[in-house]
């Protein structure tokens, strides 16, 4: 080490020169409820949730978790398009010019990265399936998209990144069950990173589905130490001879 140090805003991590360095921005999952249908949508995109909370029928229930951010032009994992907004409900603030990886997922503030892929995480698929059986499902599973859209659900977008193992400060989001997951009954899925609601829902009698992956309770924002890197963080521009601080903006 040669005392030459740049900090940086990632999530635990301390990167050597040789090893690939990350830096990404954290985006809220926003969770509604539907009573009357009894679905859960979750989604990092603004105008999706306030579009379901203001005109179908959905309660909000605040902010699930947080992610890192995706692009809105991935599409998914078998060439599926992606919804990337309407004109009533856009992905971009009227304005916004930067290219696609740079959207505010319906924010007025851009991502400061370019909402790319962190080491160690894999894409949140959503999945959707309408009335009568309406239940949406999220996953990294591309083998488990596959056999949702078997059983007629579709490819709706990439929520954003989550992360395979824990990472520094993250916390492992449960997926739970409600009704049968077999083709033609109803289904109702809910994630959540609280270990009581978790029980709450199995004294419920709900299925106890696993863990999807790792995300983050709140936003963390804390600075590591990066040593001896020359190169780029997402497009910013990073040498020892030249340390700057690029902060993550907390986009709420």
């Amino acid at each position: 080490m040669n005392g030459l140090r740049l900090r940086l805003p990632l999530l635990g991590f301390a990167f050597a020169a040789s090893l690939p360095a990350h830096a990404y921005d954290l985006i809220a999952l926003w969770e509604a409820r539907h009573a009357g249908v009894t679905d859960t949508l979750y989604t990092t995109y603004y105008n999706d949730d306030r579009l379901a909370t203001q005109s179908n029928g959905y309660a909000d229930h605040g902010v699930a978790a947080w992610l890192p951010c995706s692009s809105n032009a991935l599409n998914g994992p078998f060439g599926e398009i992606s919804y990337k907004g309407s004109p009533s409900s856009p992905d971009v603030p009227p304005g916004d010019t930067v290219t696609p990886s740079r959207y505010g997922h319906g924010y007025t503030a851009r991502m400061n990265y370019a909402c790319a892929q962190p080491a160690g995480a894999l894409p949140l698929y959503r999945m959707y399936k309408a009335s009568p059986e309406t239940d949406h499902v999220y996953t990294t599973s591309t083998s488990e998209v596959a056999a949702l859209e078997a059983r007629g659900y579709g490819f709706e977008r990439v929520e954003g990144y989550i992360f395979t193992s824990q990472v520094s400060g993250s916390t492992a989001i449960y997926r739970l069950r409600s009704g049968s997951n077999v083709a033609g009954q109803n289904a109702e899925h809910r994630y959540t990173l609280s270990t009581s609601a978790r029980q709450s829902l199995l004294a419920a009698n709900w299925t106890d589905e696993g863990i999807v992956g790792y995300a983050f309770a709140s936003y963390v924002n804390p600075s590591v130490a990066a040593v001896g890197f020359t190169g780029t963080y997402n497009g910013a521009n990073i040498s020892p001879s030249t340390p700057v601080t690029v902060p993550i903006r907390n986009v709420i």
